[in-house]
């Protein structure tokens, strides 16, 4: 008898392990339009408003990272904007930074005001930032500003993160253009060809076309089918639906009010890892941050912002 029991929990080990060695569970949490609104405050009313901040997104992201290892955090934009960011400008880095790197942020893609200030001034308090900024469609003298893509790998699955901005910005120099960003997309996808398993868009454009600018949201996905899901930064509202193609298309809105979290199953058939059913297989949700508790650590850094 005991033979028998020690034989079925073998088997039971044995198929255990064999599935889940098929299937990976990917979690991509993602925020934008921070506009630097670091503490639960309201700095123009003076009066405390705990619907977000980024020491209460601090609390959320750390305890959902410890759920799924394999976990990316990005931010598509606008975090360096309003809420009297004007006081940091002399200042070698800003709040939405110093958050960044507690947070431990894989990567960001810089908006359109996020250059309000020229794009020295973004450089210089970026720079202790320890993630990725990746945007593609902004170039100078014909020649790409910043990386266009990275490819992260989580448990043998490799994740493409494309960034583009929107055309619509305050003009940065007569050597700089912001080319479409739809067309940018399809253009480094064909970059990407055979390297990574699924493709993300970090995208602080607009949802639809807008100002008779084009390269859209809805225009990056109905253009390129390939992606998966599109972080649509730029709107300051929610934003949680599906293209034609069955991408994800989602926005955490403004404020750090909420967090985007994705889900996303992979199947490995024939030694590559798939995504068998889009409308299964990626669970996508906004989690409203209101009321959570702040990270008390994360709160004492900012005291010299405060």
């Amino acid at each position: 008898m005991k033979k028998v029991f020690s034989c079925f929990l073998f088997f039971m080990y044995l198929t255990t392990f064999l599935f889940s060695a098929d299937t990976v569970n990917i979690q991509i949490l993602g925020t934008s339009q921070l506009n630097e609104k670091f503490m639960p405050y309201n700095y123009d009313t003076g009066v405390a408003n705990s619907k977000g901040s980024m020491v209460q997104l601090a609390t959320l992201i750390r305890n959902l990272k410890s759920e799924n290892k394999n976990t990316l955090l990005f931010d598509s934009g606008n975090a360096t904007y309003s809420n009297w960011y004007e006081l940091f400008l002399n200042d070698d880095t800003t709040p939405a930074v110093e958050y960044f790197n507690y947070t431990k942020y894989d990567a960001i893609t810089p908006g359109n005001k996020d250059f309000d200030h020229g794009i020295e001034f973004f450089n210089k308090i970026f720079k202790p930032f320890n993630g990725e900024i990746i945007l593609a469609n902004l170039y100078k003298n014909d020649k790409r500003v910043y990386e266009p893509y990275k490819i992260f790998k989580k448990d043998d699955v490799k994740i493409a993160l494309i960034g583009v901005m929107t055309p619509y910005m305050k003009k940065l120099g007569e050597e700089y253009t912001v080319v479409n960003p739809a067309d940018e997309v399809a253009k480094v996808i064909t970059e990407l060809k055979g390297k990574a398993d699924i493709i993300i868009v970090s995208a602080n454009v607009k949802l639809n076309d807008e100002y008779g600018t084009l390269g859209s949201t809805r225009e990056i996905a109905k253009k390129n089918p390939e992606v998966s899901i599109i972080f649509a930064g730029y709107e300051p509202t929610l934003i949680n639906e599906r293209s034609e193609s069955g991408a994800v298309l989602i926005n955490s809105g403004k404020f750090g009010e909420y967090l985007s979290k994705i889900n996303i199953v992979l199947t490995k058939k024939n030694n590559n890892w798939i995504i068998n059913d889009k409308s299964k297989d990626i669970i996508s949700e906004n989690i409203a941050v209101k009321d959570t508790t702040p990270d008390l650590e994360l709160a004492n850094r900012f005291e010299k912002f405060n």
